[in-house]
């Protein structure tokens, strides 16, 4: 049956037909794509996610730093640096926790080697205020420049501490 012998009703639904099969098949494509994009957001996201915990992460190490030199330009202010220092590290150590989540083993062993080196960071830092708290009632200018050589022994630890790459997964 040629078009020329159709009556106009068959014509147009004919017309109507492949115009529904084109909404049809193009609604079915943007579904597809949409999900694709969907999931390639869920993706930036938990990306973005682990990335902020790194450099919140970092954020603790530097505390813990300004609060060495602190302790060593204000010793009057021990309590609130024992404060500070307790709160950096329970704040790593959380942030460490929530960062292993979902990782794969190469992100796993950095966030490991970066625990490590906050460790041993932590361990000095609280050397130090072991020191300092010895020294309380001896403020003098000596104890001062002990507790800044301390903080000048420790920023190499803290150094390697804030190089460490934090990727994410």
């Amino acid at each position: 049956m040629s078009p020329a012998n159709m009556s106009i009703s068959k014509k147009l639904l004919v017309i109507v037909a492949f115009i529904s099969i084109f909404l049809v098949a193009n609604s079915v494509i943007g579904f597809v794509f949409l999900n694709q994009v969907g999931g390639a957001v869920v993706s930036v996201d938990e990306t973005a996610n682990q990335v902020r915990l790194g450099a919140r992460m970092n954020q603790d190490a530097v505390e813990l730093n300004r609060a060495e030199y602190r302790l060593a330009a204000e010793a009057h202010v021990l309590d609130e640096i024992r404060a500070v220092v307790a709160e950096s590290e329970a704040s790593f150590r959380d942030r460490y926790e929530r960062a292993l989540d979902g990782v794969g083993a190469q992100q796993r062993k950095l966030l490991d080697d970066a625990k490590g080196a906050f460790d041993i960071y932590a361990e000095k830092v609280d050397e130090t205020v072991s020191l300092a708290q010895s020294a309380e009632a001896a403020a003098t200018e000596e104890m001062r420049n002990r507790l800044v050589g301390r903080g000048e022994e420790n920023r190499p630890f803290a150094s390697q501490l804030c190089a460490l790459p934090l990727p994410p997964s």
